[in-house]
């Protein structure tokens, strides 16, 4: 099986990302589990399979949009898989804090502060991230 093409876009970044979403319907998912409240889900971060249109679309966005990801998983497998890293839980804190890994400015560190053995696990259903 050919792997496929996602990418993790942030709304908060990109704020045309509904609209868009909307018009052109590529397989998507907010990765934030439901409920959403409505206010959140245009900031929200999304799952999206790339097609002819979202590529074209963010061709030339020089925003920190997000990542690409591929992958031989279908998108809610891949969703699912993607949801347990949205939380991190920071010494000394009672609450987890929102970990961005879907920020391209981020996602290179975080790998390198992984263990080997979380950079595989988080690394396993992805064949390769830009």
């Amino acid at each position: 099986m050919a792997s496929l093409r996602y990418v993790i876009i942030e709304g908060a970044v990109e704020n045309e990302l509904l609209p868009f979403l909307a018009e052109h319907t590529p397989p998507n998912c907010c990765l934030y589990s439901p409920p959403v409240q409505p206010e959140i889900l245009a900031l929200a971060p999304y799952l999206v399979q790339v097609t002819a249109e979202v590529e074209e679309w963010l061709k030339f966005k020089t925003s920190p949009w997000g990542i690409t990801l591929y992958s031989q998983e279908n998108i809610h497998p891949l969703l699912q898989h993607l949801r347990h890293y949205l939380w991190a839980k920071i010494p000394d804190q009672d609450k987890p804090a929102l970990m961005r890994f879907y920020d391209p400015r981020i996602i290179w560190s975080l790998l390198t502060v992984f263990t080997p053995r979380q950079r595989s696990v988080f690394i396993h259903p992805i064949g390769f991230v830009e």
